[in-house]
């Protein structure tokens, strides 16, 4: 394995990104087996309040399942010694911001800037074209 180039504790940032997968699996098939169960038969007497919920529960599945995507994508670059590079100006991403979001692909600045171009409910998911 490559030595990262973050000043970040590969170990730690590792041990992180493994706790915050298996958090996102567990909630992910949780969500699943709730929206199949949801599908098999309405809970209530509306068919409308049924439908509106199981859009909700798939939007939170969505979310979810982008969330894990950024998280194994973040292991990847441990592995490939690039963790905590920001994706657009390859400098460094500040260590803080690793710790309070550890699958950050964008340093601050970046980040704000992608906010102001894209502004929507997957804010951060890609990157500006």
């Amino acid at each position: 394995m490559r030595r990262s180039l973050s000043p970040v504790d590969p170990g730690e940032a590792r041990r992180t990104l493994d706790d915050e997968r298996r958090r996102l699996v567990a909630l992910s098939s949780s969500l699943e087996r709730t929206c199949r169960s949801d599908a098999s038969g309405g809970s209530s007497a509306e068919p409308g309040v049924d439908a509106f919920e199981r859009e909700k529960e798939l939007a939170v599945l969505h979310q979810v399942r982008a969330q894990l995507a950024e998280v194994e994508a973040a292991r990847l670059k441990l592995d490939q010694g690039t963790y905590g590079r920001c994706e657009l100006c390859g400098g460094e991403i500040d260590p803080a911001r690793l710790r309070a979001r550890p699958a950050a692909r964008f340093c601050l600045r970046d980040q704000e800037r992608i906010e102001r171009a894209n502004p929507g409910p997957e804010v951060g998911l890609s990157a500006p074209s």
